[in-house]
């Protein structure tokens, strides 16, 4: 059953901002940015069963969509995650 996801939001948020790990640069291959959102893919997936929307992943990173797309797309270059283009919260952990 999915949990109420802006619970896990608001959970994921307090989290990171007790966490020191998110302030350390290019951690093994990532920016902190695309840690925070490589992370709550993680999180979202494990307590969900699926991945999260855009507009999920849009509120963690507080940005623009565009700017969400562009992390995506470079955890998928950099081999983090993969994705099925068209096919919504397809998201993959690698």
């Amino acid at each position: 059953m999915i949990k109420n996801k802006n619970d896990v939001v608001k959970t994921f948020i307090e989290e990171v901002a007790k966490n020191e790990s998110y302030k350390v640069t290019e951690k093994q291959g990532r920016t902190p940015k695309q840690k925070i959102l490589y992370d709550f893919i993680k999180k979202f997936q494990e307590e969900n069963g699926i991945s999260p929307s855009y507009i999920e992943m849009q509120k963690i990173t507080k940005t623009e969509l565009s700017t969400v797309f562009v992390r995506i797309n470079s955890l998928e270059k950099k081999g983090w995650i993969t994705r099925t283009k068209g096919i919504p919260r397809s998201i993959k952990i690698i």
